[in-house]
């Protein structure tokens, strides 16, 4: 789902992102408590699937046209303080960030 969401998004089919992105994310939310694995021991694009899934889905989001709903997911993930750590972790929390930022804030 992740994987093929990222894909959508780059061809920009946005609304198969979407619905890719949304079902990864249920999943994500349904394994996390549950999972065995270490988060940062599954990385795309360098840092941790639960912080690169949820920049994907803000960027989806903000195409689409749901900012609220792309800013609940940036304050969910926990953002910068939860990697601050971990410089991959952290350059995709400020990603999400700027997203929020730039396209939420309404300004």
């Amino acid at each position: 789902m992740l994987t093929g969401g990222i894909a959508c998004f780059n061809r920009g089919e946005y609304l198969h992102a979407e619905r890719r992105l949304r079902t990864a994310l249920e999943i994500g939310a349904l394994s996390d408590e549950r999972s065995p694995i270490d988060d940062r021991a599954v990385t795309l694009g360098g840092g941790p699937v639960s912080v690169v899934l949820p920049c994907y889905a803000i960027r989806v989001l903000v195409v689409r046209g749901h900012l609220d709903e792309a800013e609940c997911i940036d304050v969910a993930v926990g953002g910068i303080d939860r990697v601050r750590n971990d410089p991959f972790s952290l350059a995709w929390a400020l990603l999400n960030r700027t997203y929020v930022d730039d396209y939420c804030s309404g300004d």
